[in-house]
């Protein structure tokens, strides 16, 4: 796949993941905790837990929360990782 192409599911899948963070701090709010998992969020559909990066195969958000902090992630080509931690409320790039 090309740069281009690769760049623009790796967009997308950035803001689909930003909903999810969204629900995940409306989670939170309500609850005084993040979720298990990210279906334990009521209104979150099956399709939304997958990214945009698979164009043959569904490839998930892959997402961890332990007390206070959470991660929500997903692969890129090459070996990397876009990742998004709300310690920081940003998405970075990591090999």
């Amino acid at each position: 796949m090309s740069n281009v192409v690769n760049s623009r599911l790796a967009s997308d899948s950035i803001d689909k993941g930003n909903l999810l963070v969204e629900k995940l701090e409306m989670f939170h709010k309500g609850h005084g905790v993040y979720p298990g998992q990210l279906t334990d969020i009521n209104g979150i559909t099956e399709d939304q837990v997958f990214t945009d990066m698979g164009l043959f195969n569904r490839i998930p958000f892959f997402y961890s929360a332990k007390g206070s902090d959470y991660n929500l992630s997903f692969p890129f080509p090459g070996w990397m990782l876009y990742t998004y931690e709300n310690k920081s409320q940003k998405w970075y790039l990591d090999d």
